[in-house]
């Protein structure tokens, strides 16, 4: 019974109390149901995607600047699924989990209610001020959904935000390349 106590003792007071492993925090930000708070780090990067399959049969998405550099195939496609959809991408720091992610939108109600607010005087770049970006469930399958986009009172972003942003080193030009925009840092 005394070794029992003792071995419990010791794996206890290994770590603090209250110490947790962290979830780990995805580079792409995939909004969740409820309330998104973020904020621009980022200029956006537009464009076109559709996902298809590559010589090895996996599938991946395929990304261009214009719809003339879209394939017939994908432009004449009836499926949703096999649709090149219009987008943005841009680094935004996600308030809630305080992490920089890669935002991509093709939602095109998100898209016009913020080019709404990047049109309006009192409100500009949303690299200004957090935006909430509300997920609704409207119905019973995946694609039924509804958004709002809603601005936050303007305020400087936190310094950590900014810190961790520029030691990302992000190019999000490489999205059009089909390589990660995440540079891969060499520490020999």
């Amino acid at each position: 019974m005394k070794l029992i106590y003792i071995i419990f003792i010791l794996m206890t007071d290994f770590l603090p109390k209250g110490t947790e492993i962290p979830a780990k925090v995805s580079k792409f930000l995939i909004l969740e149901i409820g309330k998104n708070v973020i904020r621009a780090m980022s200029s956006a990067k537009a464009g076109w995607e559709w996902w298809a399959k590559d010589e090895a049969g996996d599938l991946k998405p395929y990304r261009v600047k214009s719809l003339d550099e879209v394939p017939p195939s994908v432009k004449k496609a009836t499926h949703h699924k096999e649709q090149a959809h219009y987008f943005w991408a841009f680094m935004v720091w996600n308030v809630g989990l305080e992490a920089v992610q890669l935002l991509e939108i093709t939602q095109v109600s998100i898209l016009r209610q913020i080019e709404a607010l990047l049109n309006d005087s009192d409100w500009g770049s949303i690299k200004d001020y957090d935006i909430v970006i509300e997920k609704k469930k409207t119905g019973s399958r995946a694609s039924d959904v509804e958004y709002t986009v809603l601005p936050r009172p303007k305020k400087k972003a936190p310094p950590e935000a900014f810190f961790i942003y520029e030691n990302m080193l992000v190019d999000l030009e490489k999205l059009f390349e089909g390589k990660s925009p995440f540079k891969k840092v060499d520490f020999e």
